[in-house]
């Protein structure tokens, strides 16, 4: 076998000449690498930008719900704080609202959900997010910052709207009891109030990511159910009847 023994450098030149040859091929694999990472991190980055702007557009459509039933929300709140408000230890609520088929549901009716935050969060855990451009990078977060406090708020609304809800039966309600339901109305319409600003500031603030607003209609069926309790109850009813779709309201 034979066996062909490196061949010895003669010269400082020639020396020079393999060294290069060695750095040039260690340099071009790595810049060779790196382009494959930074496509890698490219099309990441596109998908998790179209995912996120998509989950900004569902949160629109809440953001609208929430908007468009402020006023209603106002309303029925004072409507139920004159009742608390008069003298006397019996209670009836001035109006029902009812499920078809004579079910209590309650006396108020506000949107729940529509604020998802998981895409933001997974970008940051996987790094995804750091490779968004410095703007969208702040951008993003701030929109997503905003996402998180409009869903804590909305989960805290939710809870107090099952206990205002309580009223929609007849019963004796002591001063104190209707001071704890007073208190509670009052935080219900700050509720309504923070959570239709904060979708205001939301659509606001989608649009230079752009984000394609989505059409109230897309909420889904329980829109139809807070536009009919609305209608209702602007049209004087005392007994609200309503369809509550089978995955709920």
């Amino acid at each position: 076998m034979d066996i062909h023994k490196p061949k010895p450098w003669h010269g400082l030149r020639e020396f020079l000449k393999e060294y290069l040859i060695i750095v040039v091929g260690v340099l071009t694999a790595l810049a060779a690498e790196a382009g494959v990472e930074a496509w890698r991190w490219a099309e990441r980055t596109e998908k998790t930008e179209a995912h996120l702007r998509a989950e900004l557009s569902d949160a629109t459509v809440g953001a609208q719900a929430h908007i468009a039933l402020e006023p209603c929300e106002y309303a029925m709140l004072a409507k139920l704080r004159q009742a608390l408000s008069r003298p006397g230890d019996d209670w009836r609520p001035p109006y029902v609202i009812q499920v078809r088929g004579g079910i209590a549901y309650g006396v108020f009716a506000a949107p729940i959900g529509g604020f998802a935050i998981e895409g933001w969060k997974n970008a940051q855990a996987d790094g995804t997010a750091n490779h968004f451009p410095q703007d969208e990078q702040l951008k993003f977060g701030a929109v997503y910052d905003l996402l998180a406090s409009t869903q804590a708020a909305g989960d805290e609304q939710h809870t107090a709207v099952a206990d205002l809800n309580s009223l929609a039966v007849p019963r004796k309600l002591d001063p104190t009891s209707r001071t704890e339901y007073l208190r509670l109305i009052s935080r219900l319409t700050e509720s309504a109030r923070f959570m239709a600003t904060n979708g205001r500031l939301l659509l606001q603030q989608t649009g230079p990511l752009g984000v394609k607003r989505g059409k109230l209609e897309d909420y889904g069926p329980s829109l139809g159910v807070y536009q009919s309790v609305c209608r209702q109850f602007q049209a004087g009813q005392t007994t609200i009847v309503v369809n509550v779709p089978a995955t709920g309201a």
